[in-house]
């Protein structure tokens, strides 16, 4: 009789523990879920941060225009420029010569200017004063020249390149040296400019000077048979 009373006792004993099992093993489950989850958000947050840090550049002069002819072989010092960084990360930044595409003007070298500092960088915010000394070689031709001074983001990792970058445009005249030299520049740019109008002065000209010589020099008799 007692044994059997006790069965139906430890029946509800495995059931208890069994239920209780259970909720545990639920429990556990949901803590895991949680935890997964958890680390996604992190995962995605830590993505996020990285793709939204911005990196730019901004420069407080747009151009620099020097109305008086420089001389061959002159060294000129131009207005500083201010490079700033506009972005919420440190960035390091490399000053370079570029040229507009199809531009008219001459393009000095890019061993004309000389940049101080060439390569710097500035913290979110800052800004570094850049000095820039234009050398014109005694063999430079004269004329008009145009270039782009650039400050560029120099990106990370082997071979450093350039990125995206910000510039001020810079535009001079250079003089002749002397009359003989001037009145050479200007025929040989009248000659560039009108090569077409004097083609058929030219071609003209030799075409009256033929006919005028075979009629002079020539002449034809018909006679009649």
């Amino acid at each position: 009789m007692r044994a059997d009373a006790a069965a139906p006792h430890q029946v509800t004993l495995l059931r208890s523990l069994d239920r209780r099992l259970a909720e545990l093993g639920c429990r556990l489950g949901h803590f895991w879920l949680l935890a997964v989850a958890a680390l996604l958000l992190l995962t995605v947050w830590a993505g996020i941060s990285r793709v939204s840090a911005d990196r730019g550049v901004a420069i407080d002069l747009g151009s620099i225009s020097i109305e008086r002819n420089l001389a061959k072989g002159g060294s000129y010092t131009l207005p500083t420029i201010g490079v700033r960084n506009p972005g919420d990360e440190t960035t390091r930044y490399r000053m370079s010569v570029t040229y507009f595409e199809g531009q008219s003007q001459s393009r000095p070298g890019g061993g004309w200017l000389d940049f101080s500092p060439a390569e710097f960088e500035l913290r979110p915010g800052a800004t570094q004063p850049v000095n820039v000394e234009l050398n014109i070689p005694p063999g430079a031709r004269p004329g008009d020249y145009a270039a782009l001074l650039q400050a560029g983001i120099v990106t990370e990792g082997e071979g450093a390149e350039v990125g995206g970058a910000a510039g001020t445009r810079l535009s001079f005249t250079v003089k002749p040296s002397n009359f003989l030299e001037a009145w050479s520049l200007w025929l040989q740019e009248f000659l560039e400019d009108q090569w077409l109008i004097i083609l058929i002065l030219v071609g003209g000209s030799l075409t009256v000077a033929v006919i005028w010589w075979a009629r002079t020099h020539l002449s034809f008799r018909v006679e009649r048979k």
